[in-house]
């Protein structure tokens, strides 16, 4: 059962686990996309819905939290050989293994040459009666676990957003709630769109809400997201909300609607239907003649065409409050706003995401100044009866280091030759 136990955690703490499960899901990914543009949406789907797929992810922040746990214990290990403790030495703690076969132990003179050398080189020595150990620089450790706790953050927050994932998508517009809000809760009072001076975003998104009982005020952009009754607000894409009044020959009656267009920017064009008559309501968003951004500035001027059929009946062009009127036919805009189309999102595994970019930087810090002042380097010898056992081990620096190391096997074997 031990033997069992042994071999199962040497295979999930490989390193070559994770590897292995990636390149399966590259090839699943490369296999849907021959079937859809969706690829990526539907693997995720695929994941969600397929527990053997859903096992097969899970590997993913196992064998790095197993990582974690081996790599430490490993390094415990070998600051504790170091110091001196009595241990055995265990594969894999050492870059290089050198045996010895030593007729007697090195005489003290031997190690006194050893030792000083090494010491001249900037480094530290501890000679013990089983071995000597020598050490200069810094640990790059902390650096290797900060990155395996971003690996598994990373890994994790991925499982528990494709397995939890609750999504809503709803549309932002002015004068009205936040979608899920309740009533009186989340009113929009304004979305703002204008230039910005950031890195990245040229131009930066505000939806501002207030909540009128208690008088509190939000505002959600593009980035970073922010959260609405414990949902992530992802803004996805502009449009304009309209709201009009048609009424033609045949239709007395009229028919009246409010329906959000994805109209932005100006030229593109969405339609409405008139249910049961043939008759279509074809949108844009008209350009302004100054160059400026309707969007940004608010003046919503909305063209349209009617059309019957494959026929063009009429068209014209109407700010809000206008009205057009020709042959019996009529079209009132009685409003037009701002509107977002927006994703609310509740989605566990975003901190964990976050987190994780947070110390794969924390890493990448400590690893450049380490090798930047100076990465560890060690070696220890040890013989015990007739036999010993050189080991090095170095972080960078290793040509260097390399040569001390043999040079200090050399002494040791001229000193057993004679």
């Amino acid at each position: 059962m031990r033997k069992l136990f042994v071999r199962l955690w040497r295979l999930i703490s490989s390193r070559a686990v994770t590897p292995a499960v990636i390149a399966i899901f590259l090839v699943l990914y490369a296999l849907v996309a021959f079937w859809t543009d969706e690829a990526l949406v539907v693997l995720m789907q695929l994941v969600r819905s397929n527990p053997v797929l859903t096992a097969l992810l899970a590997l993913l922040p196992l064998n790095s939290a197993c990582c974690l746990i081996a790599e430490t214990r490993a390094f415990w290990f070998r600051r504790r050989l170091l110091a001196g403790q009595e241990l055995p030495v265990l594969p894999g703690l050492f870059d290089e293994e050198v045996p010895l076969a030593l007729g007697a132990l090195p005489s003290p003179a031997t190690v006194t040459r050893v030792k000083g050398n090494l010491e001249s080189a900037g480094y530290r020595t501890r000679v013990g009666e089983r071995g000597t150990a020598a050490w200069r620089g810094l640990n790059g450790f902390p650096a290797r676990f900060l990155y395996l706790v971003g690996v598994l953050c990373l890994f994790g927050g991925i499982l528990v957003s494709l397995t939890t994932r609750v999504s809503l998508r709803g549309t932002v517009v002015e004068g009205e709630s936040l979608p899920g809000a309740g009533p009186g809760e989340g009113v929009v009072s304004r979305i703002s769109y204008a230039k910005a001076d950031g890195l990245v975003l040229s131009k930066r998104l505000v939806i501002e809400s207030s909540d009128p009982g208690s008088g509190r005020r939000e505002e959600y952009g593009i980035y970073p997201p922010a959260r609405f009754k414990g949902a992530f607000v992802y803004p996805r894409y502009l449009g304009v909300g309209v709201a009009f009044r048609f009424s033609a020959p045949e239709l007395p009656a009229g028919y009246q609607q409010q329906a959000p267009l994805s109209i932005y920017p100006p030229g593109k064009e969405a339609e409405v239907a008139v249910p049961d008559t043939g008759y279509r309501l074809r949108f844009s968003l008209q350009a302004p003649a100054d160059g400026s951004d309707p969007y940004s500035t608010g003046k919503l001027v909305i063209n349209f065409k009617l059309l019957k059929g494959a026929a063009e009946v009429a068209a014209g062009t109407l700010a809000s409050g206008g009205e057009f009127a020709r042959d019996g036919y009529r079209l009132a805009l009685l409003d037009a706003r701002r509107v977002v189309v927006t994703d609310l999102i509740k989605d566990r595994g975003v901190v964990p995401i976050w987190l994780a970019g947070a110390f794969f930087l924390l890493a990448l810090c400590y690893w450049v100044t380490v090798r930047l002042l100076g990465p560890r380097r060690e070696l220890y010898i040890t013989w015990r009866g007739g036999a010993g056992l050189a080991l090095s081990r170095a972080e960078g620096r290793r040509r260097r280091h390399n040569e001390l190391f043999h040079e200090a096997l050399d002494r040791i074997a001229d000193d057993s030759a004679h």
